[in-house]
């Protein structure tokens, strides 16, 4: 007997989109929209190459949709984030800022101590970018807690489901 598509085995075989197209979020940066839309080719290429093969089993495809729809909700709040100190900052611009008065300078002074806090969460999301992982997935041990999601802050972890992604690497065409 011939062996089962995998088309016909999975309980809802639609079609995937990955990537930017497929999430509606924004950032003033586009990193971890970017970031999102890398990791959502990869996964998919992977679980659906496994699938196909017949060795990825009944829940690696669907695993795709649950284990990356998590990292979807969580760009979104890190671009809120990043909008929102983006905001702190760009609502102290105003026409005071180009006055050569001590309102005007005090007006900058407040919008370049502002901006030092507030740009940073634009600009400084590692967490968001390389610290996610795949909670109370289908095809991964599931162990109650773990780490925080900070988007700020990246720290490696061994804990099941985290760093789910292949180490970057430089190729480089000259003796160093």
């Amino acid at each position: 007997m011939a062996p089962e598509p995998a088309a016909s085995r999975s309980l809802c075989f639609r079609p995937c989109v990955s990537g930017g197209r497929r999430r509606a979020f924004d950032d003033p940066n586009r990193r971890p929209r970017h970031e999102h839309g890398v990791g959502d080719a990869f996964d998919l290429s992977w679980k659906l190459a496994g699938t196909l093969a017949g060795w990825g089993g009944p829940l690696l495809l669907q695993s795709y949709e649950f284990e990356r729809r998590q990292i979807g909700e969580r760009n979104i709040g890190a671009s809120r984030y990043a909008a929102l100190g983006y905001r702190q900052w760009r609502s102290r611009c105003g026409p005071a800022l180009y006055e050569e008065t001590p309102a005007g300078h005090a007006a900058r002074e407040d919008l370049v101590a502002v901006a030092d806090v507030e740009q940073r969460k634009v600009n400084e999301m590692i967490g968001a970018e390389l610290g996610y992982r795949y909670v109370d997935s289908p095809i991964i041990d599931n162990i109650p807690g773990g780490p925080e999601h900070l988007y700020r802050e990246y720290r490696p972890t061994t804990w099941p489901g985290a760093d789910c992604r292949i180490p970057g690497w430089t190729v480089c065409p000259y003796k160093i």
